[in-house]
């Protein structure tokens, strides 16, 4: 997936892979990252120490994943 962050007049593009992208009928998400290690806390992931799944929520809902629709809610991470 693909996030551009505006800065100033330029452009970051984060680019991300996402082991698995779950959407139920009802439109919900998940994200899971299959880890080889152990999975960071929910600490360490709010505080900004672990940013992949976060940066990966945000592709989702920005419509960042190539044939993976834009999500509004806020979808679980794994």
């Amino acid at each position: 997936g693909e996030l551009p962050i505006p800065l100033g007049s330029d452009e970051l593009i984060v680019r991300g892979v996402a082991d698995r992208i779950e959407i139920d009928a009802g439109g919900e998400a998940a994200i899971i990252d299959f880890k080889t290690g152990t999975v960071p806390s929910d600490k360490a992931v709010a505080v900004g120490f672990s940013p992949q799944l976060t940066l990966e929520a945000a592709m989702l809902r920005a419509g960042g994943f190539q044939g993976v629709p834009a999500i509004a809610g806020i979808p679980a991470l794994h």
